[in-house]
């Protein structure tokens, strides 16, 4: 009895006798869990978190990250945890579109009246035939503004044309692309949208813009489909509440643009200005 209150209290004695720094090193293990989608993002924002002396453990089947490090750094490591657990946040997207065109029409007019092959054709009484051509040209400038509302991180979509009559175009230029899986499936109709995938990063905004095509049915069995062209994505970073023109499609050539945004072969020149918005949408 005696000998076994000696060795406690020479324990005692010998570790309040360790150095400071000694103590101050001791490890602690803490185990985390997380979304299925987050974590390898966690991971490795805690790689760039944790001491020297630390060490991470992935366990992907029941998605929790296992840390070991230095109680000091812990600190550290809970405010980086904290910031993946946090409410993603709503950000408000407005897309303003503006499409400039002239708009030109060649006239071919015939009057009056002649016989050809004995048969008399025409569109007055007198003999002989008068050719008129004529050229027309007009403007047809539209404006349009959308808005959606999509967590960081995910995704929607703004429809840019209800239905587009293009569909052996797109067609075409998605097979040429290496973007169809069955060569044998022709569309029957086609419409036109951008996906906006908007990331939040503290006061800044990153936006991705996509166009896509998504296929139209009459059949109810057959389910609508979407395509999209990651080869003409365009990203941009604007500041909460701030807008950005982007212009039309990134590396999209002229006919690409021009069937995409609706104008068809009558429009002799046209242009596409897109201008976005985003605002962090306070809870």
């Amino acid at each position: 009895m005696f000998l076994s209150t000696c060795n406690s209290l020479l324990l005692i004695t010998l570790f309040l006798q360790l150095p400071l720094q000694a103590q101050e090193k001791s490890k602690i293990t803490r185990t985390y869990s997380v979304a299925p989608e987050e974590t390898q993002s966690l991971k490795i924002a805690l790689e760039g978190g944790i001491s020297s002396e630390g060490k991470i453990i992935l366990v992907e089947k029941n998605n929790k990250i296992i840390v070991q490090d230095l109680s000091t750094q812990f600190e550290v490591i809970e405010n980086i945890v904290a910031a993946f657990n946090a409410p993603l946040a709503n950000v408000r997207i407005e897309i303003l579109s503006k499409t400039f065109a002239n708009q030109s029409r060649r006239n071919l007019d015939i009057q009056g009246r002649t016989t050809i092959g004995g048969v008399s054709i025409g569109n007055r009484d007198r003999r002989g035939v008068e050719v008129d051509f004529g050229n027309s040209a007009g403007i047809n400038d539209s404006l349009s503004s959308q808005f959606l509302v999509v967590r960081s991180g995910g995704s929607a979509a703004i429809e840019v044309g209800k239905e587009v009559p293009f569909v052996d175009y797109f067609w075409s230029y998605a097979q040429q692309h290496g973007l169809l899986i069955d060569l044998k499936v022709r569309w029957e109709k086609i419409g036109s949208q951008l996906a906006i995938r908007p990331k939040v990063f503290g006061n800044q905004i990153q936006v991705e813009v996509i166009p896509q095509i998504r296929k139209l049915s009459s059949d109810f069995f057959e389910p609508e489909g979407v395509l999209s062209f990651q080869n003409l994505q365009t990203t941009v970073t604007v500041s909460d509440g701030g807008t950005i023109e982007i212009g039309g499609i990134a590396n999209a050539d002229r006919e690409f643009q021009k069937y995409f945004f609706g104008f068809d072969d009558r429009q002799s020149s046209e242009n596409t200005q897109i201008t976005l918005k985003a605002s962090i949408l306070k809870n």
